[in-house]
């Protein structure tokens, strides 16, 4: 089993990289960075995700599931 690599803000785990980003308002902000690309997610007062892709092909990232 691998391990997660801790660091400043966050930890290194395989190929992604989970970074805190910062706080405002009750809005948290982390980033999931892989060697593809990279997604930062925030997460609002009320529990909602808003995902952006900042880098990396249109390819990169795959959204699977959701409830339509």
């Amino acid at each position: 089993m691998s391990k997660a690599i801790p660091h400043s803000y966050g930890f290194k785990w395989e190929a992604v990289d989970v970074s805190r980003l910062c706080e405002h308002k009750g809005h948290v902000t982390i980033a999931l960075t892989t060697p593809a690309a990279k997604l930062e997610i925030r997460v609002t007062p009320s529990g909602q995700f808003r995902i952006e892709q900042v880098s990396g092909g249109k390819g990169a990232v795959k959204m699977e599931g959701g409830n339509g």
